[in-house]
């Protein structure tokens, strides 16, 4: 019976946590976002939407990932190199523009899945870590307190740069699939850690 009190705590506590996350989520805004009909611009949110809406067309049009633009660098194939850090951007938004999302609902909503998902992920890494439900619910609030309230990393999701704060916790959890494979030798743990990098 302790151990049943003691998950319902943990349980308790760590909605009561996700709920605190989402206010925050709320206070910066990705609600607004989620909910606009234009794509998000300003400072890198317009780098990033134009590589998006261009993948989106190449794919769209010819089934390409790339498109050759005759207007940048007189002529340069857009979509492959300089656009590496939105891949997951790009696919995130055609995949729902297929499922007919609007594009720029698309593309927004990736702004609130990179926030709503910190707390989850860091969670799951930390548990794969060998962390109990305690601590891990305890990593979880800080990687929260920290993608909103480090100047650094609030400063690089504000201002667009969306993709690599994305990847700097996304990691944590192929890493902890393979730390836990390095212990369990478990083949569930190296899958997933495969396929999440």
């Amino acid at each position: 019976m302790p151990r049943r009190k003691t998950l319902l705590i943990a349980c308790a506590l760590g909605l009561l946590g996700l709920a605190g996350h989402l206010a925050l989520v709320d206070h910066f805004e990705p609600f607004a976002w989620l909910g606009s009909t234009d794509p998000i611009t300003g400072v890198d949110f317009d780098t990033h939407a134009e590589q998006t809406w261009r993948i989106l067309e190449g794919l769209d049009g010819w089934g390409k990932s790339w498109v050759y633009d005759v207007q940048l660098q007189a002529g340069f194939p857009n979509g492959t190199i300089f656009d590496a850090d939105n891949k997951l951007w790009e696919l995130w938004t055609y995949a729902l523009h297929q499922l007919g999302v609007p594009k720029e609902s698309g593309y927004n909503s990736f702004v609130f899945l990179a926030h709503l998902l910190v707390m989850p992920w860091v969670f799951l890494a930390a548990r794969c870590f060998g962390l109990s439900t305690g601590r891990a619910q305890g990593a979880a609030a800080l990687a929260s307190l920290l993608w909103f309230f480090d100047s650094f990393a609030h400063w690089f999701w504000w201002i667009g740069t969306v993709s690599y704060m994305f990847a700097a916790y996304f990691y944590l959890l192929p890493l902890a699939l393979f730390y836990r494979f390095t212990v369990t030798r478990s083949a569930w743990c190296i899958g997933g850690a495969a396929v999440l990098l």
